[in-house]
């Protein structure tokens, strides 16, 4: 029987409880993995429609969702290093791995260091270049609202919001419902850690992902919001001279485009893992 609501599960990994959701063993293993000031279940309109032909798991990144909270280990060697211990603890091997933002940052590094443990990598605007705080999708924001009267009053907010006004109504509703918490007082506050966005740790490490897309054997599908191509001017190039190197452009949408048109990103995954031809814009 196929599961309609995802599982909450917790796993130890390196002195710290990670949190996933598990809607259920209907097919190869697919993961997904957010991006910073997001939880796992940022992902569910995209879940919904794939977890009837794949095992999907959605993993919360430390500091965000009900994963622990903590003060440090936020840079990239870090949450590389989580994400392995993840996999190994769920013995997790020749996946299908789907990364937004950081998120993809983080499995292409995994990818250079472990191969093995992916199939596919299907990329979502990951930073290219990772040597250059200003060329953050998402910088340093220490003053940025946090709390709300109700989740109602949120509910307002993200559909007159610049960015997550563009959010499909059925997403709006899920990051109100999971991406927040009732604080004592009654007011709501956002799922992740403000220590998750001091970026101390990270701004020490430098990588250029072209060299590791090029040597990765394993088929990669860079998708890129149509808002934004022009952030992404060198893939093109790589693209033509790099076999299993693939890029889409998703029309009408901005960096969380998974979230604004989640069909559209469902069914180019699909396409991809299933080897049908892609095209250059969807």
């Amino acid at each position: 029987m196929v599961k309609s609501k995802p599982q909450e599960r917790f796993v130890r990994v390196r002195d710290i409880n990670l949190r996933y959701v598990d809607w259920g063993d209907n097919g190869p293993m697919l993961l997904l993995l957010h991006g910073s000031m997001r939880t796992s279940r940022s992902w569910d309109a995209m879940a919904r429609l794939l977890h009837d032909r794949f095992h999907v798991i959605a993993l919360d990144a430390r500091g965000h969702g009900n994963s622990d909270w903590t003060q440090r280990g936020y840079g990239y060697s870090n949450l590389t290093e989580d994400l392995k211990g993840f996999c190994d603890e769920l013995n997790l091997k020749s996946m299908i791995a789907v990364g937004h933002s950081l998120g993809g940052e983080v499995l292409t590094l995994l990818a250079e260091q472990c191969p093995a443990l992916f199939d596919f990598l299907v990329l979502l605007e990951p930073r290219v270049l990772i040597d250059r705080p200003e060329d953050r999708t998402e910088p340093q924001r220490p003053h940025r609202r946090r709390t709300w009267s109700s989740r109602e009053d949120l509910h307002g907010f993200l559909k007159q919001h610049r960015t997550a006004g563009r959010w499909r109504d059925d997403v709006i509703l899920d990051v109100v419902n999971h991406e927040t918490m009732e604080l004592p007082d009654g007011r709501i506050d956002i799922k992740w850690s403000p220590d998750s966005m001091n970026h101390d740790e990270s701004h020490r490490e430098h990588a250029d992902l072209k060299p590791v897309f090029r040597a990765l054997n394993m088929p990669i599908l860079f998708v890129v919001s149509e808002l934004r191509v022009s952030n992404f001017r060198d893939l093109p190039p790589l693209a033509s001279e790099t076999p299993n190197f693939h890029l889409t452009t998703v029309k009408n949408t901005d960096h969380n485009m998974y979230m604004e048109r989640p069909d559209a990103v469902a069914s180019v995954i699909s396409d991809f893992v299933n080897d049908r031809a892609l095209s250059e814009f969807i």
